[in-house]
């Protein structure tokens, strides 16, 4: 089973969409800050990342790096609700494959999802 690694500190946000990942397929871990994403990529392997940029205690920005030395295999697509290309454009620059707007369509992670290596692609309805 794929694993996703959440990373929200929106407790609605990452409620709603870890049952739809679950619901999809995927196994879902979450962490709601930056020490508990560090934490669960020591502690948890995943195959791919979702992150959000805006977390409590730092930043997504901040863990890109950190994600690229531990784990560069794996995949970190960024969710934000700040839309400001220079951040798309950081974040792409700094490791990140994908950057969706927060919310982002079932469609849109999907099709997120899709372009990753084929052991990831699972139907997410």
């Amino acid at each position: 089973m794929t694993r996703i690694l959440l990373v929200e500190d929106d407790p609605v946000f990452m409620l709603a969409l870890a049952s739809n990942l679950t619901q999809a397929g995927y196994e879902v871990c979450q962490a709601s800050t930056v020490a508990a994403a560090r934490a669960a990529l020591r502690d948890h392997s995943s195959d791919v990342m979702l992150l959000d940029m805006l977390l409590p205690d730092g930043d997504g920005f901040s863990l890109l790096p950190e994600v690229a030395a531990h784990a560069p295999e794996l995949p970190v697509i960024i969710l934000s609700s700040h839309h400001d290309p220079a951040a798309v454009v950081r974040a792409l620059r700094a490791g990140a494959v994908d950057y969706l707007a927060k919310p982002p369509a079932p469609g849109e992670l999907h099709a997120a999802l899709q372009s990753l290596p084929l052991d990831l692609q699972i139907a997410l309805e």
